[in-house]
């Protein structure tokens, strides 16, 4: 008889993600502002102001199956005509049980992105390489920085949300 060939490709480890909207992250600094925005599909996003650094807080429990390399994808458009750069910036944390809550962010990364134009959908990626086991808690901030010399964004950007990504285990 022939050798026997089993493909074991469907045991790779697969890309998940989960859509957190706009509405459940809370406001940390600043006043952004969450509105109905658009003329014909209405989006509902918050709006970040282009001369100050404004952040929303959130938080979210790895799953069981979360191995590694955790991404967040900033989903966000540019709320005005004007054209121009947005620096966003992530912080995130991993808490265990008993962890201080209150403990400095274990990654902080920034990014200079090109906006698009007005009401053009966006997708900024921000990728940490978070260590967890199921039932920690990510805690993160998503960060505008508005006064930083590279945002150069004259207007409003606005955040519809956040599709967080992982490797999972098959």
């Amino acid at each position: 008889p022939e050798p026997v060939s089993l493909d074991n490709s469907f045991l790779a480890n697969r890309t998940r993600q989960v859509w957190l909207p706009s509405s459940v992250l809370t406001i940390r600094d600043g006043t952004p502002a969450i509105a109905p925005q658009g003329t014909n599909t209405r989006y509902r996003a918050y709006a970040f102001d282009a001369a100050a650094v404004e952040s929303l807080v959130g938080d979210w429990v790895l799953p069981q199956d979360f191995v590694s390399t955790l991404a967040f994808n900033i989903v966000w458009t540019n709320l005005g005509a004007g054209a121009g750069d947005v620096v966003w910036r992530v912080i995130a944390s991993t808490r265990s049980d008993a962890a201080d809550l209150n403990a400095a962010a274990e990654f902080d990364t920034s990014d200079t992105i090109t906006a698009p134009a007005q009401d053009i959908l966006k997708v900024s990626t921000h990728t940490v390489a978070v260590t967890g086991t199921l039932g920690q808690v990510v805690q993160f901030i998503i960060v505008r920085m508005g006064t930083d010399a590279a945002d150069t964004l004259a207007n409003d950007a606005g955040l519809l949300g956040l599709s967080l990504s992982w490797t999972a285990d098959m």
